[in-house]
């Protein structure tokens, strides 16, 4: 960083991340169905997916999304991965049998201003020249009632993995599944970003993933 304060310490815009978790930087983007209007959706429409042969389903990217929220100065920002990929296999049936694998190219993530999306994806915060992905696979999946479930697994971000558990709610409609979780992480713990009276620690990242429908 040098001897003085980069762009964002000096006021601007600061993130701490992923998640997890997956378009013009200048142009705003479709809500989320059922998330608040001002949450960005990623479109992940040019996201490749790599899943393991025969299993599904996998991600219908055009309808998922990984939104990232921060604060600076105490208000929230929201950024959004355009570009992720993954695979999931659950049966709420057997949630102990589902498995989840999530890859988010973390370069893709985007803000609505050009000059901050670059900074963010930098040397100082992100740095996506040297960790260009960030991932979460899942270790275990247990029930907490009424269609919620606890999601346990590593989230690599930084070049740093870390243990973490992903609330997630659960819902169904024909061979369409649906989930919606949200994890708090902190970005220091994860080595981005300096410490910043600005820039708050604490980022949320929130999934939508919808499952694609089964042949």
């Amino acid at each position: 960083m040098g001897g003085s304060l980069n762009f964002l310490s000096r006021g601007a815009i600061g993130v701490g991340v992923l998640v997890l978790i997956l378009a013009s930087a200048a142009t705003a983007q479709p809500t989320v169905k059922g998330q608040p209007e001002n949450t960005l959706k990623a479109a992940g429409e040019n996201a490749s997916q790599a899943s393991p042969a025969g299993v599904l389903p996998t991600l219908d990217l055009k309808q998922s999304a990984i939104n990232v929220t921060f604060k600076r100065m105490k208000l929230p920002i929201t950024g959004f991965f355009k570009n992720f990929s993954g695979d999931m296999v659950f049966d709420p049936e057997k949630p102990a049998a589902g498995h989840a694998n999530i890859n988010v190219d973390a370069g893709s993530f985007l803000l609505r201003d050009t000059k901050l999306t670059r900074e963010v994806r930098g040397a100082d915060w992100l740095d996506v020249a040297q960790f260009p992905d960030a991932r979460f696979v899942s270790s275990a999946i247990v029930t907490a009632g009424d269609g919620k479930y606890s999601v346990a697994g590593k989230l690599t971000l930084h070049g740093k993995t870390l243990n973490v558990v992903v609330p997630v709610s659960y819902t169904q409609a024909g061979h369409i599944q649906v989930f919606d979780g949200v994890l708090p992480i902190s970005r220091q713990q994860f080595r981005v970003g300096p410490k910043s009276l600005l820039v708050a620690d604490n980022v949320v990242i929130k999934l939508h993933l919808v499952s694609m429908p089964l042949p």
